[in-house]
Formats: C-alpha cells, structure tokens, sequence
C-alpha cells in the first residue's frame, strides 16, 4: 500500500472513531471525554501534516463555524444536545470537536469534494441531517421541531461543506500538490 493510501486510510479512520467517540460520549454523560478523544485524533492528524500552520488554521476555523452553527441551531429552538458541558445555550464541546475532525477529512479522505463544488453541496445537504439523526438515534441530541431542524440542517451543511472545502484548498496542510501529494491538494 502507497503512502498516500496509508494516510488516506488513517484519516478516514480516525475521522469515524472521532465521530463515533464524540456522539456517544455526548449520549453517555461523557461529552468532555469524547472531545478530548477527538482532540487527541485531531492531534494525530497534525502531526502527519507536512505543513501544520495551514491545517491548524482550517481546524481551528471550522471549529468556530461548528460552534456558530450548532449554537444556532439551539437559540432557532430546533435542538437541544445532550451533556453539553459549556452551557445548554451554545454548542458543546464534543460537536465543536466534530466540526473539526471532519474539517481534517476534506484535505485528505474528502479531498475529491474540492474539485466538484455541486457535489459538495449535495454531499452536506444530504449527508449532514444524516449525521445529525444519527446522534438523536444514539441519543447525543434532542430533536425539538423536526421539520425546522431537517431544513436547518440542510441548508446550513449544503453551505457549509463547499465553505470548508474552498477554505482547504487555500490552507492545504499537504502542501504544493506538485510538490506532495496531487490528489489531496486541488489548487485553483
């Protein structure tokens, strides 16, 4: 197996521990653990990046839309998220978390949504309310009005994935695609 498969693998492995550590810690009473095994994966993947700057950068900036969006969702009375340990009126700590774990896919197991926008946007649209039903099914989230959730969440992560992903194409952590690895950087 290549190199390039070999973090390809890893990413996209870490990125469903993560997912799986975070959303059940949250349903579990154990959001600040989840998070911290999310940030421990996070931490993982920077020390696999060539250039760390940049991807801490895209980490760090889609944690702060994670936090806005989830937030939003709270006040718009649409969800409620179980064990948030920074308050029940913002974001908790393991979503915040999530945000940033899958903002350290799209340069590497996601870097096929950089290059094809519309499929981005269909990509979050869809696969955004998915994730979402399926921490409520776990029980990490408190679905308070469905339909004004489903279309929140479709809306908000059909603009929110080709947002990330633009944002990693200019802070490419993998570098000069010329350079490292083409199929993880597409630089306009």
């Amino acid at each position: 197996m290549t190199p390039e498969r070999w973090t390809w693998l890893l990413n996209f492995t870490g990125f469903q521990l993560g997912w799986f550590a975070c959303v059940l810690g949250g349903a579990w009473g154990l959001g600040t653990t989840g998070a911290l095994v999310g940030l421990l994966l996070a931490l993982l993947h920077l020390a696999a990046t060539p250039h760390r700057r940049p991807e801490v950068i895209l980490l760090f900036a889609a944690g702060l839309m994670g936090a806005a969006f989830d937030t939003s969702l709270i006040f718009s009375g649409a969800a409620k998220f179980s064990d948030g340990g920074l308050g029940s009126h913002i974001a908790p700590e393991w979503m915040i978390v999530l945000w940033m774990l899958f903002a350290a896919t799209l340069n590497v197991s996601l870097s096929w949504l950089k290059a094809r926008i519309w499929v981005a946007v269909l990509a979050g649209a869809i696969s955004g309310p998915l994730a979402y039903l399926a921490g409520e099914r776990l029980g990490a989230m408190i679905v308070v009005d469905r339909n004004l959730m489903l279309v929140w969440l479709v809306v908000g992560w059909g603009i929110a994935v080709p947002a990330l992903a633009s944002l990693s194409n200019r802070l490419c952590g993998f570098g000069n695609p010329a350079l490292y690895a083409p199929s993880m950087c597409h630089w306009p």
